[in-house]
């Protein structure tokens, strides 16, 4: 485990959190586990690991296999990290052109201040 840690010290986390991080290493170097054996192997506590599981299936870095009658969880190939960050940059690509515009047109613009006023009257019979 110690290089997993060095390698999260390093900086690795392409998007995850600290705790997504230390799963994805976790898992990567146990293979298929159970929850419980992940929440020892990533020293994170069973309870915790869960959401945490979630977040990583949701974002395409982890699935499960089901071994008889026991559920077992495990990360993808850490190649489909590098292809994810090639999906997230092409779609930066394509909206692009459209932050630049929104951008160019808000530092161009011409704007009006205005200012409110509130004066108090008193009428003295």
């Amino acid at each position: 485990m110690v290089k997993a840690v060095a390698c999260h010290n390093t900086g690795f986390n392409f998007g995850l959190n600290k705790n997504e991080a230390i799963l994805y290493l976790a898992c990567l170097s146990l293979g298929p586990s159970s929850v419980q054996t992940i929440a020892k192997g990533a020293n994170i506590h069973r309870t915790t690991v869960y959401p945490i599981i979630d977040g990583l299936m949701k974002k395409g870095i982890m699935k499960t296999e089901v071994h008889g009658l026991k559920k077992l969880f495990t990360v993808e190939n850490p190649e489909k990290l590098e292809s994810i960050i090639e999906l997230k940059k092409e779609q930066l690509k394509q909206i692009l052109p459209e932050l630049t515009a929104i951008h160019s047109l808000k530092s161009g613009e011409s704007f009006i201040k205005y200012y409110v006023f509130f004066c108090k009257l008193s009428l003295w019979a």
